[in-house]
């Protein structure tokens, strides 16, 4: 490859999309390694989510991307306060991801408005969590938080211990 992969590629279906150092998002096929398509961005690729027909991808440069998974066209981008962190989740209507200056944010999949945004109390690790229709974002905290996915408005928060002497500093495994 012209450039190294810089965070952990992504597979949907028959393709793998490879995030590269030098900004370079690459689809290829995954049986026989030929090149589908790519597309410069503004920076470095921190975190890709392939979802559907689009690819959501966040960069050094502030930006979240949303690609069009035929042909790897911009079809939109959302300048946030920081860097992307963490891997893209979506439902029918929005796609959700956190950034480095400690937000929270829901994009219209169609055209990426922002539906909503909410602040969060702690600088996340990852990107958001779904838990039925419930947003949770983790990070170096003393509890979690818990949205809902259509308003943002906070709907819960969960103590780690009673005293909040601990602290969380990773994701957590949500089985269901």
């Amino acid at each position: 490859l012209a450039a190294a992969v810089v965070a952990p590629p992504a597979i949907n279906g028959d393709r793998v999309y490879l995030p590269g150092a030098d900004g370079v998002v690459r689809a290829l096929n995954v049986s026989s390694g030929a090149e589908l398509w790519t597309q410069a961005l503004g920076g470095s690729i921190v975190t890709i989510a392939p979802l559907g027909s689009r690819v959501y991808v966040g960069s050094t440069d502030n930006h979240f991307y949303c690609l069009d998974d035929a042909q790897g066209r911009v079809r939109w981008r959302w300048r946030a306060g920081a860097d992307p962190i963490g891997t893209a989740i979506a439902d029918d209507e929005r796609v959700y991801f956190t950034s480095l200056d400690t937000v929270v944010r829901a994009l219209d999949r169609g055209h990426g408005a922002q539906r909503w945004r909410q602040p969060l109390p702690w600088r996340p690790r990852t990107g958001p969590l779904r838990v039925g229709n419930t947003l949770v974002s983790a990070g170096i905290a003393v509890d979690l938080r818990g949205y809902a996915m259509d308003t943002g408005r906070q709907i819960g928060e969960y103590a780690l211990t009673e005293n909040r002497l601990e602290v969380m500093e990773g994701p957590p495994i949500v089985i269901v």
